[in-house]
């Protein structure tokens, strides 16, 4: 699934940008249950997503905790 928000980076995982909250129907129906959410506040996931709120600052490098955590997540 590509779309202009969201991008195959290999079999199950995709990156997409904030906007990718406006596709939610595509996500279900292609099976995407589990964001790893890097951004700070809205727009939120609704019911039926499993969500892991692991904010980080664009442009710095990331901190060993947060690159621990989204690992982990994406490993579940």
């Amino acid at each position: 699934m590509n779309t202009p928000h969201i991008t195959h980076i290999q079999d199950g995982v995709y990156i997409g940008r904030v906007r990718a909250h406006q596709e939610q129907g595509r996500l279900h129906r292609a099976g995407i249950r589990h964001i790893l959410k890097l951004y700070e506040a809205a727009p939120y996931w609704p019911d039926g997503f499993v969500v892991c709120d692991n904010e980080v600052e664009d442009g710095v490098l990331l901190p060993e905790d947060k690159l621990v955590r989204g690992v982990a997540f994406l490993q579940e």
